[in-house]
This record gives C-alpha cells, structure tokens and sequence, in this order.
C-alpha cells in the first residue's frame, strides 16, 4: 500500500480506499466495472454500488448488481443508493443488522478547522435512532431559543 500511495501521492487510507475499489469491481461487480468502462456510469455511481454491496458476499452483490445496473445510468447517485439501500434491507436484513452493529462500534465525534476560520463537528456512525434524538433535541433547543427572541435562523442556531 505504501507503494501505490506514493506513486499516486495520495495518503496511505486514500490508497486503500482506491485498491479495494478496483478489487471489488474486478472480482465481485464485473458488470458494475463493465458499465465504467464503456461510460454507461461514472465512477461515483460504480461507488455507490460498491459501497453498499460491501461485505455481502459475491453471490447476494451479484445479485443486487444485477437488479440496479441497467437503471443506474438514468438515476442521480442519491436515487441509485436509495434503491439499493432498499434492495439490501430486503435481500440481506442480517448482514445489514450486522454491518450496522460493526458501524456503531466506531462511532466519533470529529474536530474539523474550515479554511474560512471557522470549525465544524462531526458526529459519525452513530446509530440512526440516536442520531435523529440528537437532532430534535437540538432542533427543539433552537426552536425555543428562536421563540424566546434569538434573531437568527433555526439552522444557524442549531
């Protein structure tokens, strides 16, 4: 891997990411990498389906493969996740309770300085009920302060 980072001068995780990228379409989603190739879909959408067949096993990816392709040059990358999203809760509900369960182990809360001066936080990997209380605990915080005079914006208080 430090080879491969090197010669692309992209980090060492970078490099990872793009191996196993090129691993799971050479073996795993060959009509997925088919579709790359003859520009029937942009390297985003090869993502998208590979990200979300990850860890399913090469028969059930197979199969999900084959049941979004022919429409995933016509979908936006948010429409082709969701349907492949649905398709995975369908055909794989124990990998996807087990991939969420593995997800939530590694949750963090990040620290990110912007180039404007500003910071950002970042919660991740939390598990999606947590999430969504988190958020309308804020939301109803914001929405208080917002009743209470606060001249700004619900999502600039928040």
């Amino acid at each position: 891997m430090d080879e491969i980072a090197a010669a692309l001068r992209i980090t060492k995780n970078a490099a990872a990411v793009q191996v196993h990228l090129a691993d799971r379409l050479t073996h795993e989603l060959p009509r997925t990498r088919q579709y790359l190739e003859r520009g029937r879909i942009d390297l985003q959408r090869a993502r998208v389906i590979v990200d979300l067949t990850d860890d399913l096993g090469e028969e059930l990816s197979a199969e999900i493969e084959a049941r979004v392709l022919d429409k995933a040059p016509e979908q936006t990358t948010g429409q082709l996740r969701y349907r492949l999203k649905r398709l995975v809760e369908r055909l794989a509900p124990v990998e996807r309770e087990e991939r969420l369960k593995e997800a939530v182990t590694h949750r963090t809360l990040d620290l990110f300085e912007n180039p404007e001066g500003t910071a950002s936080l970042a919660l991740q990997n939390l598990d999606p009920v947590c999430a969504t209380g988190i958020f309308n605990k804020l939301n109803a915080v914001a929405h208080g302060m917002k009743s209470d005079g606060d001249a700004r914006r619900v999502h600039q208080i928040r």
